[in-house]
């Protein structure tokens, strides 16, 4: 599946990974003790990291959920090279910044993959603001949704939509819908 990443409305192709220790998606704070990782098949590396510029991505990946001793998925992914070259499903990094001393927060639909989720924070006790990142599995159709907090925010809401063909990102008030006509006449 191709990878994402989605950072206010621009998108972006790739997904930017980590070297060291080893190679990983990072998830929030990046170089803080606290943020997710998630590892890269070492037996797939070197098939599916691409290096340009000195920074390293990966472009069209596969995903394993991990099983526990009982055969069960236990929340844990791997990330490996594509198995089915027809996948319409997309991997996105979607990341979202909160206004001044505010929140941001994604939500994902029932039935979501969620690989991660966390949040890296403007400053080292988050008092300036954080921004959220999710890491997902996008069928065609299925719309992620963001609320957002802070000074100076006048869209509160945001939505992003994999079509299938492209992105559709909208960002709205909360008291307000996106899809509905405005009522008025043009002047």
């Amino acid at each position: 599946m191709k990878c994402y990443t989605i950072t206010k409305d621009q998108v972006s192709p790739g997904i930017t990974i980590g070297e060291k220790p080893f190679p990983r998606i990072i998830i929030g704070d990046g170089g803080n003790k606290r943020a997710t990782w998630i590892p890269l098949g070492k037996r797939d590396e070197s098939r599916i990291v691409q290096v340009g510029d000195g920074i390293s991505t990966v472009e069209d990946v596969g995903i394993i959920a991990l099983r526990n001793d009982a055969g069960e998925p236990d929340g844990r992914y791997l990330i490996v090279a594509p198995r089915n070259s027809h996948d319409e499903r997309v991997l996105v990094l979607w990341r979202v910044r909160s206004g001044y001393r505010g929140d941001a927060t994604i939500s994902a639909p029932e039935g979501a993959v969620v690989v991660g989720h966390d949040s890296a924070y403007h400053s080292g006790r988050g008092s300036l603001g954080a921004t959220d990142e999710m890491l997902t599995v996008l069928r065609p159709g299925d719309t992620l949704i963001a609320k957002i907090s802070g000074r100076r925010v006048q869209c509160n809401r945001a939505r992003l939509t994999w079509t299938g063909d492209d992105f559709e990102i909208v960002f709205f008030p909360s008291d307000s819908d996106p899809d509905s006509e405005v009522d008025g006449d043009y002047i």
